[in-house]
């Protein structure tokens, strides 16, 4: 099942990034605000800040790979599975455990952010994290939710 996510992960990196907003859009109206407001805040608040070899920060888009970390693998049913004994409910629930994006929908009945899913997504193991205190790192603050 990880290589099958991968795999999607790596296909849909390559298309184009038009393609991406749009399916990102299809997905979740909410996330498209988000992308356009960040790209937004780069482009017209940061003038005052300098990128590290010191030109100017005028813009600076989302990547493909950043964009491909937010569209939702879709679910679907693996024959060799079923043939295996394991129902499609069964490898629903595998699906969406595999995904902590996912899972934060589903069992904790949040929408997470753009910055917060990125961040959950990311496939390496080790991150370090530079982010603010208000910045809403933590899910259960973010939205109020009780510890299950």
């Amino acid at each position: 099942m990880i290589n099958k996510t991968k795999e999607f992960r790596k296909k849909i990196e390559k298309l184009s990034r038009e393609d991406l907003l749009e399916i990102i859009k299809d997905q979740d109206i909410e996330l498209s605000k988000q992308i356009s407001r960040i790209e937004w805040v780069f482009e017209n608040k940061l003038r005052h800040i300098n990128w590290p070899d010191g030109t100017p920060i005028i813009e600076r888009k989302l990547t493909n790979r950043e964009l491909a970390l937010l569209v939702d693998e879709p679910f679907e049913i693996d024959k060799e599975l079923l043939d295996l004994g394991i129902s499609g409910e069964h490898q629903r629930q595998m699906h969406i455990a595999k995904d902590p994006v996912m899972w934060a929908r589903h069992f904790l009945q949040v929408q997470l952010r753009v910055y917060q899913i990125l961040i959950l997504r990311d496939p390496s193991l080790r991150k370090v994290l530079r982010a603010g205190r208000r910045l809403r790192k933590n899910i259960y603050t973010s939205y109020n939710a009780t510890p299950l």
